[in-house]
């Protein structure tokens, strides 16, 4: 099946895009997220109460001091390889958490409160928001697996995570009830942290690179997986089209991961300065929001394509796509579609299908990359 009409036509706009100008993204200040020097870097850095951290992830600073803590305590693993601490894999996090942050998507939508307003408090983080519902499966979660995988020195089990006042039985608060409603998820991402803490030096360092994001797509995938049935309902608090890229969004990862996409510091500033600046509204329409770049227009378009041609196709799209990861050539050939869709390319499903094909085989990839 191909994508309708009127989909159709708005894609095609996207042909007469020039060439555009460079973006920055609006998530970085000074080379780091915002109030990076004021974050939190490690257990002892939170709010202490009875010799134990009390974090609440409902704070900008306490959320991302957990994804600070995560990346100072695991920027050695990454320094065994020969890199620096931009290259660790975990700065995707903490960058997107910005972008959220900055563009307004984690204040409450509802504004049935000024959570996240400056009328009320800028830096609070509402969990009437899809997307810091959703985020919090993004770092409270691997937080509290790496606590518990060992990544921190100093990790103490009474480390106290504050519910919010509303939704509370969407979320969980301690390993132990984590792993009790997601237990597969907890023991994605304690995969991926022990395969992290097993690193040691090599000589194909671009391949233990990839071997590890294979495990943290996997982990972030199923993290997605995991919230969308607790956070769908908040959909309803945004405007159409801001629900619409919010599910496009989402879908994108599952096709992001198969790739093992970069989520290195400087690999992810580059993705996430093409992303929408700010939530949508009720008469945007992407490729043709005036105050978007051509860029941002772009891939705003392109997320929708990509979705809507993986539900008409029943989501065997999706299928095919990481069967072929189970070849070089494949992925290669992934990768390059990607990056030809971000820039503009248009492609009907009988054309995917096309690409795919000769990398689809009969084994499946069950060890990894």
């Amino acid at each position: 099946m191909a994508l309708s009409g009127a989909l159709k036509k708005l894609l095609v706009c996207v042909v007469i895009v020039t060439k555009a100008a460079e973006t920055t993204d609006p998530a970085i200040e000074n080379g780091f997220p915002p109030l990076w020097g004021e974050i939190p870097g490690d257990l002892g850095a939170f709010r202490q109460e009875n010799n134990h951290a009390v974090i609440d992830p409902w704070m900008y600073r306490d959320r991302m001091g957990m994804y600070k803590s995560i990346l100072n305590a695991t920027d050695k693993y990454f320094a065994i390889l020969g890199l620096n601490e931009t290259d660790n894999v975990m700065w995707g996090l903490p960058l997107q958490s910005a972008w959220q942050f900055v563009t307004g998507r984690l204040a409450d939508p509802s504004k049935t409160t000024n959570c996240g307003y400056e009328s009320g408090d800028p830096y609070c983080e509402s969990p009437s928001s899809w997307w810091a519902c959703m985020n919090y499966f993004l770092s409270v979660v691997p937080f509290l697996a790496a606590g518990e995988s060992g990544i921190f020195k100093n990790w103490q089990d009474e480390t106290q995570i504050l519910p919010p006042e509303e939704f509370s039985s969407d979320f969980c608060f301690t390993y132990a009830s984590c792993y009790s409603s997601f237990s597969l998820l907890m023991d994605k991402w304690k995969l991926y942290f022990k395969k992290l803490m097993s690193t040691t030096s090599v000589s194909d360092v671009p391949s233990a690179v990839d071997q590890l994001l294979h495990y943290l797509w996997a982990a972030h995938e199923t993290s997605i997986d995991s919230a969308l049935p607790r956070c769908n309902n908040r959909l309803l608090f945004l405007p159409e089209p801001e629900a619409d890229f919010a599910e496009d969004f989402a879908a994108a990862v599952h096709f992001l991961g198969a790739t093992h996409f970069g989520s290195d510091y400087q690999n992810i500033k580059q993705f996430q300065a093409n992303l929408p600046p700010r939530m949508l509204r009720d008469n945007d329409v992407c490729p043709l929001i005036l105050d978007f770049t051509p860029k941002q227009n772009t891939v705003c378009a392109m997320l929708k394509m990509l979705r809507a041609l993986n539900t008409s196709s029943g989501g065997s799209l999706l299928d095919l796509w990481k069967q072929a990861m189970c070849s070089p050539e494949g992925r290669q050939i992934c990768q390059a579609t990607l990056e030809s869709m971000f820039g503009g390319k248009i492609y009907t499903l009988p054309e995917l299908l096309e690409l795919l094909e000769p990398h689809n085989g009969t084994n499946e990839c069950t060890t990894g990359p």
